[in-house]
C-alpha cells in the first residue's frame, strides 16, 4: 500500500549524499588549486635551477587561499540576498509547484498562492488573528510589518521548497521567518491525509507576526509558542483540555521542564530540535516544550484563567523590551520568581480532571479514517514510517484511532515503534500507564463507546 502518508514520509527522508557534496566540494576545489598551483611551479623549477620554489609557493600559496576565501565569502553574501528576494521567493515557488499560482496584494501584504481560493481564505485567517490579537490585548495594532506569504497546496512541495531556503522541513507545516520583510512559508493542503488543522497552523503563523508588529521583536520562545498558540485556538474549547491530557502525562512520568530549560531556551537550541525530530528524545523534548509553554501560559492567561493572573500577564508582556532579563519583569508585576510559577503551574495541572473526550473536526475525522489508521494497520509499511502516523495520533490527541494503537502495542516486536505508541497514548489519555496492555484495554473500556467504535463502523459501512 503505497499512500500518499507513504510518500510524504518518504519525501522527508535526509538527503545525507547531498548535504556530503556541499560540505565538500569548497575544500575539494581550494585542494585543486593548491595542487595545480604546486604542479605549474614544479614545472618551472624543474626548468630554471635559480628559481626560488619555497618562497614563491608560499606567496601563491596565501595568494589562492585568500582569494578563495574572499570569493566564498562573496558568493554566500550575493546568494543570502538574492535569497531573500521577493522575486526569487516567488520564482521558486513557482518552480516548485510547475504553475504560474497567483500573486496578490493587501496593505503590507504580498502573498503567492498556489490556488486562487487561498487568497480569501488567507485574507479571512489574518483578520480573524488580528481580531482576537487586539481583543486579547485591549489594544490596536500599531502598523504592521511587511510580511510575505508563500502558500502551497501540497505538502510535497512545502518540503520541497523550504531545503532552499536554507531550511530543513521537519515535522513542520509552517514556518515564521525573520528579517527586515517576515515571511510565512506554509502548507494548505486540502487533502485529508494528516491530521492536521491549516486554519489553526496559519492563525498561529500570523500571530507570531502580529506579536513581531507588535513589539517590535519577538519573544523568547516559551512566551512566543504559548501566546501565539493560546490566541491561534481561542475559538476550540476543546484544544485546552487535550493539551492539559498532555501535561498530566508527562508530570505522571516527571518529564517537565525545568525553569532554567524553558524560560531560558535559546532559539537556536529550539531550531536544533526541530532539525532532529526523527530522533525519539529530540522529538519528545520538542513537544515538551511546546506543550509545557502553551500550558502555563495557558494558566497565565487562558479562557479560565482568573483576571488577577490575566491582567498582569497582559501587563508583562506589554512592558517587555527586547534586552530585558524576563524573570525581572515578571516579578515586577506577579511578585513571585519562575521558579514559583512552575510550582503553581504544576499544582494546578494536577487539580484538572481529564475533561471530555471531545469528536474529531470532519477534517481530521477523515484523515484519521482514511489516511492515518489505514497507514497504520498496513504490514507492508516500514516501522520508520509508521513511526510519523504514531506521532501524528498523539499530537492530534483524539480517542479516534486509539484502538489502532492498542493493537499494535499488543503485537508489535519492534521497541522503538512500541515506545514511540505508548507516548502517543499516553498524550491523548493524560495517564502514564507504560507499555502495561491491561491498563489500556481497561483504559479504553471507560470511554464513551460511540467516540471511536461508531466512527470506526460508519467507516466500514
Amino acid at each position: 500500500m503505497n499512500t500518499p502518508r507513504d510518500q510524504h514520509a518518504r519525501s522527508l527522508k535526509p538527503a545525507r549524499g547531498k548535504r556530503l557534496f556541499v560540505a565538500l566540494k569548497y575544500p575539494a576545489l581550494l585542494l585543486i588549486l593548491i595542487t595545480g598551483l604546486s604542479l605549474l611551479l614544479t614545472t618551472v623549477a624543474q626548468e630554471d635551477p635559480d628559481f626560488e620554489f619555497w618562497p614563491i609557493f608560499g606567496l601563491s600559496f596565501a595568494v589562492v587561499s585568500v582569494g578563495t576565501v574572499f570569493a566564498f565569502l562573496l558568493i554566500t553574501v550575493v546568494a543570502f540576498v538574492i535569497l531573500r528576494t521577493e522575486r526569487h521567493n516567488f520564482s521558486r515557488a513557482r518552480t516548485v509547484t510547475g504553475h504560474k499560482g497567483t500573486l496578490q496584494r493587501w496593505g503590507a501584504v504580498t502573498a503567492w498562492f498556489a490556488k486562487p481560493k487561498q487568497g480569501r481564505w488567507l485574507q479571512e485567517q489574518l483578520q480573524a488573528s488580528r481580531t482576537c490579537f487586539e481583543r486579547f490585548f485591549q489594544a490596536s495594532l500599531p502598523r504592521e510589518q511587511p510580511l510575505r506569504i508563500v502558500c502551497f497546496e501540497r505538502k510535497s512541495d512545502f518540503a520541497a521548497y523550504v531545503p532552499k531556503l536554507g531550511l530543513k522541513v521537519g515535522s513542520l507545516d509552517g514556518c515564521y521567518l525573520l528579517g527586515r520583510t517576515k515571511r510565512i512559508i506554509v502548507c494548505a493542503e486540502t487533502a485529508c491525509e494528516r491530521p492536521v488543522d491549516p486554519e489553526r497552523l496559519l492563525r498561529t503563523l500570523f500571530q507570531n507576526y502580529l506579536l513581531d508588529s507588535y513589539k517590535g521583536f519577538l519573544p523568547a520562545p516559551w512566551l512566543n509558542l504559548g501566546l501565539a498558540r493560546l490566541l491561534a485556538g481561542a475559538e476550540d474549547p476543546g484544544a485546552s483540555a487535550r493539551l492539559q491530557r498532555k501535561m498530566m502525562a508527562a508530570l505522571a512520568r516527571g518529564d517537565q521542564l525545568s525553569a532554567a530549560e524553558l524560560f531560558q531556551l535559546k532559539p537556536r537550541m529550539l531550531f536544533q530540535k526541530a532539525k532532529t525530530w526523527r530522533n525519539f528524545d529530540d522529538y519528545v523534548f520538542f513537544a515538551l516544550l511546546v506543550n509545557q509553554s502553551c500550558s502555563v501560559v495557558e494558566y497565565l492567561a487562558g479562557r479560565s484563567a482568573p483576571d488577577e493572573r490575566r491582567n498582569p500577564f497582559r501587563a508583562f508582556v506589554n512592558d517587555l523590551r527586547r534586552k530585558d532579563d524576563y524573570e525581572q519583569v515578571f516579578k515586577r508585576h506577579f511578585g513571585y520568581s519562575f521558579e514559583q510559577l512552575l510550582l503553581d503551574w504544576q499544582e494546578w495541572v494536577r487539580a484538572t480532571d481529564l475533561g471530555t473526550h471531545e469528536p474529531p473536526p470532519l477534517r481530521i475525522r477523515t484523515a484519521l479514517l482514511e489516511w492515518v489508521i489505514p497507514f497504520l494497520r498496513d504490514p507492508d509499511v516500514d516501522n520508520d514510517e509508521k513511526i510519523l502516523a504514531v506521532r501524528d495520533l498523539g499530537s492530534a490527541g483524539f480517542l479516534l484511532g486509539t484502538e489502532t494503537l492498542l493493537d499494535l502495542l499488543r503485537n508489535e516486536d519492534d521497541a522503538d515503534l512500541r515506545r514511540e505508541v505508548v507516548w502517543a497514548l499516553e498524550a491523548i489519555s493524560g495517564i502514564a500507564a507504560g507499555d502495561d496492555v491491561g491498563a489500556w484495554e481497561v483504559w479504553l473500556k471507560s470511554q464513551p463507546v460511540e467516540v471511536e467504535p461508531a466512527a470506526t463502523r460508519e467507516r466500514l459501512a
